[in-house]
């Protein structure tokens, strides 16, 4: 297994090396006053808070998003690892008459007091991001209640193959690296919304924006909340993935499926313990522990079903194991 620094500075080393040109290659961005710049703008000022808020956006690249942001009217902050990617935000910002704390900083741990922001934001970093629920919990850290995170990104790498891909991209995207993604070769935001979940997100959504599309793929708007004191600390899904109520995961007992006798315990208490030695125990039923109503198992994060689907995320490593000394 690749040491992790090793793997980020060769991310960081590969995004530095085509910062300049970043922005010229089709496909990475609308021109900026072209009619698809616009849309981009306007699918992205409804997911963000009314300005002007405190924007955070992470691994912020050349600032497609953070100056977008900023022009919006937001008070947006930006980091990333790779000075030369800053240098252009900078550069862009000053065309534009635009502020942005632009500094040098980590998407995985940025340095920011607790509760700093309304929003954080990212653009294309999900697929390369390591340890993307430790990124998701100090995220969550970093909003204030009712805050939101807001990320847009698509499904690029289902396939891979060496041959198919620029030599430039696969010198620093070795499998070693790529062994330490594991989001990169998602078909599905299932997992992503899986994670978001168990860091203690709410009204999780992802959309699919054809609209945006540059080319490359289609493009994913996701989205979810920090609670409020008093609301829900579960999650919605909707539509085709996001189906079901909100539910409150404190307020959720599970069946057990054990040898000596179904067992019922607090899901909290599952999420803490898992299944101990006995890997394969599964989770059969649930249900609320105020009304006493039933509950599709649907509602708990697939990371924490224990199920053959979960289990094969977790071992393809897409999902994060949330029980590694079981």
């Amino acid at each position: 297994m690749s040491d992790p620094s090793d793997v980020q500075a060769r991310i960081t080393t590969f995004w530095s090396g085509v910062a300049a040109g970043y922005e010229a290659h089709a496909g990475n961005v609308a021109e900026y006053g072209s009619t698809e710049y616009d849309s981009w703008v306007d699918a992205l000022a409804p997911v963000l808070p009314d300005p002007p808020a405190d924007v955070l956006d992470v691994a912020a690249g050349t600032g497609y998003l953070a100056l977008a942001a900023a022009a919006l009217g937001h008070r947006v902050a930006a980091v990333d690892l790779s000075p030369a990617m800053l240098d252009e935000l900078a550069a862009s910002a000053t065309a534009r008459g635009l502020a942005v704390d632009a500094r040098v900083g980590d998407a995985v741990a940025p340095d920011f007091a607790p509760a700093s922001f309304d929003a954080v934001t990212s653009r294309h970093l999900l697929w390369t991001l390591r340890e993307p629920a430790r990124a998701m919990a100090n995220w969550r850290r970093l909003l204030r209640p009712g805050g939101r995170l807001v990320a847009v990104d698509g499904f690029w790498f289902t396939d891979w193959e060496d041959g198919e891909v620029p030599a430039l991209f696969a010198e620093h995207y070795t499998a070693g690296t790529r062994d330490q993604l594991p989001l990169m070769h998602l078909d599905t935001p299932e997992p992503i919304l899986g994670m978001l979940a168990a860091a203690g997100f709410i009204e999780l959504a992802a959309e699919p924006r054809p609209d945006l599309n540059l080319g490359g793929g289609v493009p994913y708007l996701i989205t979810g909340f920090v609670p409020r004191p008093g609301e829900h600390h579960g999650h919605r899904r909707r539509g085709d993935l996001m189906s079901g109520p909100e539910v409150d995961l404190e307020d959720i007992l599970v069946t057990i499926g054990h040898n000596f006798g179904d067992i019922e315990v607090p899901l909290t208490e599952w999420i803490r313990r898992g299944p101990g030695p006995r890997k394969h125990l599964p989770l059969l039923a649930a249900r609320s522990r105020s009304t006493g109503e039933r509950l599709p198992l649907e509602v708990i994060p697939l990371v924490y079903r224990n199920t053959d689907e979960s289990r094969r995320l977790i071992a393809e490593g897409k999902l994060d194991n949330p029980w590694p000394d079981s």
